[in-house]
Formats: C-alpha cells, structure tokens, sequence
C-alpha cells in the first residue's frame, strides 16, 4: 500500500477475520480514493526463489488443486486470497462484477456542459434517501455524485438538490414509481418533487410512465452496465468513488442476497430488501433511458412461402 504523500508498505494475507479493514482498504485503493493510495499485490508465484516456476510451480498448481478438492464451490476465491492477495469479496453480493479498479477509474467528474440526470429512490427511516447525479456522455453512465441521507423530509432532501453546483444542468429526474405513494396525511414524493421543479424544464416522471419494474428486471439491466464496453475498454456504467462512497458500498457490499451462516451458501437467489437504496435509483433511470432490453425482442417472421407454377400443375393432375 502506497501514498503519494510518504510511502507504506504492508505485508501479509487477507484472511486475518480480526481485521478486514486490511481487506477493504485495500479494495478501496484500486479505484480512485481520497488518499490518492495505490494497491499493488505480490502473489505468491512472483517470488521465484521459492517457486521457481511461477504460476506453473508445482507447489501453486498443487495447492490450486487442493483447495479445489476441498472446497469445489469457494475453494479457488480462498487460493486466490491465500496465494493471490486478492481480497474475497462478501459471499452473496448481488453485483459481483462490480471492482473498484475497473469501474472508478479517474476523472468521473461534473462537466458543466452537459445536462444532468437524477436517479431518485425516496426514503425515511430506518431506509435511505438516495438521489444519484448522472450525467451520460456516449455509451458510458457516469455517476458523479450522490446524496445519501437518512431521516429527512422531501422538502429536506429537495433544499440539498436545488443547492447543489449541477442544479442548474438537471433536465431529467426519474424516480421509483413507488413515489407516487402517500405517506400518512403528507404529499408523496412525486407531487413534493414536482412542485420544486415547475420553474426549470425539466423531463420529470416514475420510471416506466408509472408501471411497476420488477427487481429482477431491474437488476438484470444494471448487470449490463457493469458490461465492459469491448470497443472502449471501459465499463458502460462509472462511479466517481470520492463523490459516491454510499453507492459503492451498496455495490461492493451491502446489496446482498441471503446466506447460511454455517455453509455460506446462497439460500435463496432473491436478494435481500436492504442496502439498495443508490441501486433502485440507478436501475430506475437505466430502464427508463434504455428500456428492459437494449435489444429489440425479435418478431416473428411472416410466411414467406410462394405456391410455385409445378405446385398448381401437380394439384390439377390431381383432379
């Protein structure tokens, strides 16, 4: 582990339990991060004096097969962090291709040329209140801020927006459609939201035009945005780690489907109703901009078959 300020070097495995905050920081310092510290990992092949093969040693192929015998199902995460220093990632994360290296590259940053998209799931207590800022330059999803709170009002959450420096390039704001419920006596989100934007021309609406989005249609479509782009070498979806420290974590951790305690085994392929606050929001705003699919389901083909003149002759021999 490196920073720029002075160097620090640390040694040793990741599967210390007493200590996974080794483990995370580590995760955090492949991305971009506030302390401008940089990861770099030395495996256990690299060091030639005691495997003088490498990766092809047969002390590494040996303990590869080993821990595969013994554990078919995690067996190659626990070598990788044995031997590999790679940190495992939580057992269960809905978005596993999710990294930090990959998808909070540098410059994820707010262009003032351009106009900006908010991603809004409502919430109170003890949920978030999660409203993403987007901003969308090609192919590529760019989230470069967030506001991530907890009991909190609409009209709260509304003076942080309108106060924010991209305020005045928001054009579009998608919001669960569950936003349109009400809340004891007070107004819904929808109609608190809405009020505040009748001054700018903004594009303004529930995800869908008001139909419900399933979970799993939901989380299918972010799953495409983690893509990498193959033209591009960059995923179609990026987060400005410094700006987004909520909605990473989400991503990273704390969106979970449910496992045993004992196995760790995935018990049920339905994730978990918490952590996904910055997710719903996000999801909502790539269905609503791309559609369920990107793709364009296939249409059945009409009957192309043309009655040739041998076919008309052999009925008429027929007769």
């Amino acid at each position: 582990m490196f920073h720029e300020g002075g160097g620090c070097w640390s040694r040793g495995p990741f599967e210390d339990e007493h200590s996974p905050w080794y483990a995370d920081l580590a995760m955090q310092a492949q991305g971009e991060n506030p302390w401008g510290a940089v990861f770099r990992r030395l495996p256990s092949w690299s060091n030639r004096h005691l495997y003088p093969g490498g990766w092809n040693d047969p002390k590494i192929q040996g303990a590869l097969a080993t821990a595969l015998a013994r554990d078919p199902l995690n067996g190659r995460e626990w070598f990788d962090e044995r031997y590999g220093g790679i940190p495992r990632k939580s057992r269960g994360i809905v978005f596993d291709r999710f990294r930090r290296a990959t998808h909070c590259p540098p410059g994820v940053e707010f262009d003032e040329t351009r106009e900006v998209y908010l991603a809004v799931d409502p919430g109170y207590s003890p949920s978030s209140y999660a409203v993403n800022w987007v901003q969308i330059v090609g192919e590529e999803i760019r989230v470069f801020d967030e506001i991530y709170v907890n009991e909190m009002t609409h009209k709260e959450v509304l003076v942080l927006v309108r106060n924010h420096r991209a305020w005045p390039n928001v054009r579009h704001v998608v919001m669960d459609v569950a936003g349109q419920a009400h809340s004891g006596a007070g107004e819904s989100a929808f109609e608190a939201w809405r009020a505040n934007f009748a001054d700018i021309e903004a594009d303004f609406r529930p995800v869908i035009t008001g139909q419900y989005v399933h979970v799993s249609v939901r989380n299918s479509r972010i799953h495409d945005k983690l893509s990498v782009n193959p033209l591009t070498g960059r995923p179609f979806m990026v987060f400005n780690a410094r700006s987004c420290p909520n909605t990473i974590f989400e991503f990273e951790k704390g969106y979970k489907k449910s496992v045993h305690k004992v196995s760790g085994l995935v018990t049920s392929d339905d994730p978990k109703k918490e952590h996904d606050h910055a997710v719903a929001a996000l999801g909502y705003l790539i269905v609503d901009r791309y559609s369920t699919a990107d793709i364009a389901p296939l249409q059945p083909m009409k009957s192309q078959r043309v009655r040739h003149s041998y076919d008309y002759a052999f009925r008429r021999a027929r007769r």
